[in-house]
């Protein structure tokens, strides 16, 4: 009984390992396939930084600014 299942059995369990295997190797291919945009993404991440770059610089000078208003308005108040 045990000789018959194998025999039936093994050849599915094969047939799915291939599948597995080849799924695998399409899978790499496109994964190569997709370096050049790995290009477009750095240059993207680049420009993104230097953005986030300026708008930090803008925050911080804004919070000055505030800081500034802020004590010159409490002056201003006192008087």
């Amino acid at each position: 009984m045990f000789g018959i299942s194998a025999a039936i059995v093994a050849p599915i369990g094969l047939t799915l390992l291939g599948y597995t295997i080849s799924r695998d190797d399409s899978e790499m291919i496109n994964n190569l396939s997709k370096v050049p945009e790995i290009e477009k993404l750095i240059n993207q991440a680049k420009t993104e930084e230097e953005k986030i770059q300026v708008l930090e610089e803008e925050r911080a000078k804004l919070t000055e600014i505030i800081r500034i208003e802020a004590r010159r308005q409490a002056t201003l108040d006192r008087n």
